[in-house]
């Protein structure tokens, strides 16, 4: 099993995403021309290409500035491309095609890692990887690994070190307030933020297995599925189909159900974690919750609601419990478990990309140039008939799946 040389850590851990942040925020002056690269970026078209010509010998080294603003670029392009896997996997699943709905949940895995490494300043092309450092250089990583192998151990990298868990915390929003908020400065924060850096590795699972065993992850995207058959069943695909769609409706912010529901679980282990059990019929359990609830600044009439939320004995969602569910690749439900843990590792990288938007001196306006064809060739809306609020997409569709 492959795995990180020394050298290969140091420089990952050397990437800096203030300085993606920055070549993001460069980015804003290639709009005027509806692209967001330059046409004159060295590595706007067949990128690998040019990357192997700049590192060859007698070749012109690389370009930071062209390579450090494609890096950046490709944080919120990839993340969209892993949410168009994901509809695909769906599509396949809800259709009776496993094997197909595994190939394209890879995928989605694969470009939310890709998506949230990027946004942390690091490049993955091929077998020739980079990292963008302090004075936004493009560093050359000392390791030959291909892309599936490497997005996973890159990754891992990443979740290892030490800011990583308050900053996946900090992505999350309940009623206003990160996660890291409920949790800052409260007994249970070291805990959470432990639970988080391990999330990261337990959503990207698929690509540590798959991304090392390329013949099990060749058997559902390129030998005959019939020789390896998947039985489905239509109701419980129609289930976790509702659930996942429930589980992803937009509130006050665009992922509210689904961070609750994370927040919860975190308030369960971090009790957990001093040796006893959470059940709403514990005295502690309650102690705990009132400790974390009082600090944050909601309104009374939230703090008793959320004190009912955190001590209702549900069962988690659906998809949360299948993301962490460990198993065989190769069995019936193992699709439905990729699906679930690309979806959450999409979460995380579109929190990462909206950051990057967010803290960019330009507004989220000035992509129309690419959200508007975007959303058409799609069929979204009709041309010239962008919607006001983006969450009325989610209406249409949740009045399907109710039909």
């Amino acid at each position: 099993m492959a795995t990180l040389n020394p050298a290969a850590q140091t420089s990952i851990s050397q990437a800096s995403p203030a300085a993606i942040a920055q070549a993001f925020g460069g980015l804003s002056m290639n709009f005027a021309v509806n692209h967001w690269l330059s046409p004159l970026n060295l590595y706007r078209v067949d990128c690998i290409a040019n990357i192997k010509a700049a590192l060859a010998t007698g070749g012109p080294g690389i370009n930071s500035g062209d390579l450090s603003q494609y890096i950046a670029a490709s944080a919120p392009l990839h993340c969209t491309d892993g949410w168009t896997f994901l509809a695909r996997s769906l599509d396949c699943y809800v259709n009776g095609s496993p094997h197909q709905a595994a190939h394209f949940a890879y995928y989605a895995e694969l470009r939310a890692a890709m998506s949230i490494l990027a946004a942390r300043g690091i490049g993955i092309f091929d077998k020739q990887h980079f990292i963008v450092d302090a004075n936004l250089d493009c560093i050359q990583i000392p390791q030959r690994l291909d892309t599936h192998q490497f997005a996973w151990l890159a990754l891992d990298a990443w979740a290892q070190a030490p800011m990583t868990g308050e900053a996946v915390l900090d992505l999350f929003v309940v009623s206003g307030q990160t996660i890291k908020d409920w949790f800052l400065n409260r007994p249970g924060s070291p805990v959470a933020t432990s639970i988080a850096k391990e999330w990261l590795k337990e959503w990207g699972l698929d690509l540590s297995i798959l991304g090392q065993d390329h013949l099990l992850r060749n058997i559902s995207s390129y030998r005959p599925n019939e020789f390896s058959p998947l039985d489905t069943d239509a109701r419980a695909s129609s289930t976790f189909l509702r659930d996942l769609w429930s589980l992803f409706e937009p509130s006050a912010t665009r992922f509210e159900k689904l961070d609750s529901e994370l927040l919860r679980v975190l308030i369960k282990k971090t009790f957990a974690a001093t040796g006893f059990t959470p059940t709403g019929r514990s005295g502690r359990f309650r102690s705990h919750i009132d400790d974390i609830v009082a600090a944050v600044g909601i309104s009374d009439i939230e703090r008793e609601q959320f004190r009912r939320f955190f001590q209702s004995e549900a069962a988690s969602p659906q998809l949360l419990s299948s993301a962490e569910t460990l198993g065989p690749t190769n069995d019936p439900t193992a699709h439905q478990r990729m699906i679930a843990r690309a979806a959450l590792l999409l979460r995380v990288a579109s929190g990462f990309s909206a950051r990057l938007i967010a803290g960019a001196p330009f507004a989220l306006t000035d992509l129309t140039f690419w959200t508007s064809p975007l959303a058409e060739r799609r069929a979204f809306w009709s041309p010239g008939a962008e919607l006001s609020d983006f969450a009325d997409l989610w209406q249409d569709v949740s009045l399907a799946v109710d039909d």
